[in-house]
């Protein structure tokens, strides 16, 4: 967040494509980060994301019959 409270985004600005670019690292902790969103699982949903605004997941698959969900990740450069 910035000072004021608003969202800062989570994204790696030109001319920087990912966090090892703009920071030299693969990745940070997760007390480096703020949960901006949340998206629960659903049967037959795709997302997609652009490529230079970081996320990752809390948890792929689910605890009960409801909310078990099998994820495929796929990364490409365009």
């Amino acid at each position: 967040r910035y000072p004021n409270g608003t969202l800062s985004g989570n994204t790696c600005s030109l001319p920087h494509a990912n966090l090892r670019e703009a920071l030299g690292v693969k990745g940070l902790p997760p007390q480096a980060w703020h949960e901006e969103l949340r998206i629960e699982n659903r049967f037959n949903r795709i997302l997609l994301y652009r490529g230079n605004l970081v996320h990752s997941a809390t948890a792929y698959f689910g605890f009960e019959d409801a909310d078990k969900r099998m994820t495929a990740v796929f990364f490409w450069m365009a």
